[in-house]
């Protein structure tokens, strides 16, 4: 916590709950009294964690060529996932390309995975999952969206790939980015 005195003599006091160096929740403030104590806050507090609280968003690297498009969460960051977008370009090879949306830890057990959504060749697709959103199948148009649950959570340490059937040597993924509300994890 903290206090300071204003010009006026009155002192005033602040506590604040705080991981890893950052405030987390302002618990209390006001002024002390032997009979009152301090008061608690009246108004949520626009800065949690630090600005982690609010939408962030999270990015993979570029792929290359003929591999999946991937995310690997920070240590002690857990992501409420409201969103994840990527473009995916096949080439011209007749395969229909089955993609889903999975998410695991290194040791490989899948936590959640999108149904596979078919891709067919020789096309630009904007793939995004929405929490909550509608499933909408434009893939002769170019856009595909899936619907994610309102409650998903990615820990820390979890990676979200694509995972693409009959994936071709030439098919392209995009850096994906994930979106939602990140929170601090101190263990």
């Amino acid at each position: 916590g903290k206090s300071s005195a204003s010009k006026a003599g009155v002192v005033t006091a602040s506590m604040y709950l705080q991981i890893e160096g950052a405030r987390v929740l302002l618990m209390a403030q006001g002024m002390p009294s032997f009979l009152h104590g301090i008061s608690w806050p009246t108004t949520a507090q626009p800065q949690v964690l630090g600005g982690l609280g609010e939408i962030q968003s999270i990015s993979g690297g570029n792929p290359s060529a003929g591999d999946e498009a991937v995310i690997t969460m920070p240590d002690h960051l857990w992501l409420k996932m409201k969103a994840f977008w990527v473009t995916l370009v096949t080439d011209g090879n007749a395969a229909d390309r089955h993609v889903r949306l999975n998410m695991f830890k290194a040791s490989g057990a899948d936590t959640y995975s999108l149904a596979p959504k078919v891709i067919t060749a020789s096309l630009t697709t904007f793939i995004s999952a929405v929490a909550g959103g509608t499933a909408i199948d434009g893939v002769s148009k170019g856009f595909v969206q899936l619907s994610l649950p309102d409650e998903l959570w990615v820990p820390p340490e979890y990676t979200i790939t694509t995972e693409t059937a009959d994936i071709q040597v030439g098919d392209n993924y995009g850096a994906p980015i994930a979106s939602g509300h990140f929170i601090s994890n101190p263990i």
